[in-house]
């Protein structure tokens, strides 16, 4: 009898656990270099960080996590003197999108949050909005995405939402951007992506 009533409760034990994970797809990634492959820019690696830094246009450090098509992704981002952005739902890097964080104070010029989508190379934005987050500072930007439907949320409050169905599911990551002689230098950390329904 005590064998029956320990074989049910390891059955009922695996079957919450399958279920946590079916539930909780969820992926927090330390940023370390084996989970993300670099396609351009210099990316260095830490046990707290990741530094990125750009000055011949994009640098892209895709997550090797596999594509996405519903998805909450976040990151803390800590622009040094431009910008600190993602690169959402991309095929390659000629067709994506990518969310722009330019904070006050960056080289840029304009400040705010964009949301841009690139169409065999060419970048149109759709969507953005100022902020008033400061350069050198901490930020937790999260999106998400489902379906047709867009929102970004800075610091955890939901600042921009927006629709559009061009790329319906691809690889996420990070993304800065410098050109000589205004480079780019972002520190990123607590990367999270999560599937959802």
């Amino acid at each position: 009898m005590g064998k029956s009533i320990g074989n049910k409760f390891l059955s009922v034990l695996i079957g919450f656990v399958l279920l946590c994970l079916f539930l909780f797809n969820s992926v927090e990634a330390e940023i370390s270099k084996k989970d993300w492959q670099v396609l351009s820019g210099k990316w260095s690696f830490s046990a707290l960080h990741v530094k990125g830094f750009a000055d011949e246009e994009d640098g892209i450090l895709l997550y090797k996590g596999g594509e996405f098509k519903n998805f909450s992704c976040s990151v803390r981002v800590k622009p040094v003197n431009r910008e600190g952005s993602l690169i959402l739902r991309a095929l390659d890097t000629k067709n994506c999108y990518l969310l722009i964080f330019l904070p006050e104070g960056a080289n840029e010029g304009r400040t705010g949050i964009a949301l841009a989508k690139r169409v065999n190379g060419k970048e149109t934005y759709f969507a953005g909005i100022a902020t008033k987050y400061k350069i050198n500072q901490w930020v937790n930007v999260k999106t998400i995405f489902k379906g047709e439907n867009m929102k970004v949320y800075l610091n955890s409050k939901l600042v921009l939402t927006s629709k559009d169905n061009i790329y319906k599911s691809g690889k996420v990551g990070l993304r800065i951007y410098g050109k000589k002689p205004k480079s780019c230098t972002t520190f990123y950390e607590d990367f999270k992506i999560e599937a959802i329904k």
